[in-house]
């Protein structure tokens, strides 16, 4: 593998996972937004014996993105893998399963777990606008604290880093927030986490506990999604949740690919 460093490796890359949009697109609109030159953001590669891409690694920040097109991997990409791991000190790794569930074989300190990228076409519309806000600077703190108070989520940020990265990324253009509110607190959040060349991915969906018996969650979703898809967006998500596979299931929503995890078993007690 190698770090892509010219407009022909920029090009191919981003042909192959626009290809391929459902396996790599958060690695698709980090390539489109940010290029080749963003020091938070690299990309490397490996190319096959006939000079095509078949797998592609994202360094963003301190986590790890892979795609990966071939099921018969080169060794010599694992351990690739696995140095930049220990390089980085990365918290967790996501991407293409075929690659992933190999990987965990060189990580034993890491966790293995699987999900569903979802490409969305349609969505039930409810309207419901005079309950849904745009948050301020200010309250994506808030949003931030909220979005940490999940069990699942909140061993892999900090609450400065995760806030400042939701400012950022809506001040370039790149997200939206929606939150609800009641008696002025913030109890629920939805975002796009990137946008960039009609590709949107959604994400950041979270119900403060004691109003989970209530449609916010549904609510907030309807709006984004139905909101993307007017503004003829491809819109995608990663579900891990089983309850929320059912829910789209039920939906009809069922354009899906198998992506894989990797945590590091001991990231909640850092």
């Amino acid at each position: 593998m190698y770090k892509c460093n010219t407009d022909v490796d920029f090009n191919d890359l981003k042909n192959t996972l626009f290809s391929n949009l459902k396996e790599s697109y958060y690695m698709y609109v980090n390539l489109v937004k940010y290029g080749l030159g963003c020091s938070n953001v690299d990309f490397f590669i490996h190319r096959n014996s006939k000079s095509k891409i078949n797998i592609a690694l994202m360094r963003y920040f301190d986590t790890l993105q892979i795609f990966c097109i071939d099921e018969d991997i080169d060794v010599s990409c694992m351990q690739y893998v696995k140095s930049m791991v220990n390089t980085i000190r990365c918290p967790n790794i996501t991407g293409s399963n075929c690659f992933i569930e190999k990987l965990q074989t060189f990580l034993p300190e890491f966790e293995y777990s699987v999900g569903y990228n979802y490409e969305i076409k349609n969505y039930p519309s409810i309207s419901f606008n005079e309950l849904i806000e745009i948050p301020s600077d200010k309250e994506l703190f808030d949003c931030a604290a909220l979005i940490l108070s999940d069990e699942i989520i909140g061993g892999f940020y900090e609450h400065e880093q995760l806030a400042s990265q939701l400012i950022n990324r809506r001040k370039d253009g790149f997200a939206r927030n929606f939150i609800i509110k009641k008696d002025n607190k913030i109890i629920a959040h939805i975002a796009t986490y990137a946008e960039a060349s009609k590709v949107a991915i959604t994400s950041g969906l979270i119900v403060k506990k004691e109003y989970r018996n209530k449609p916010y969650g549904f609510i907030l979703e309807s709006k984004l999604i139905n909101e993307l898809l007017s503004q003829d967006y491809r819109v995608l998500t990663c579900l891990r949740n089983e309850q929320r596979v059912k829910l789209f299931e039920s939906f009809n929503i069922t354009d899906k690919t198998t992506t894989g995890k990797l945590v590091r078993c001991n990231v909640h007690e850092s």
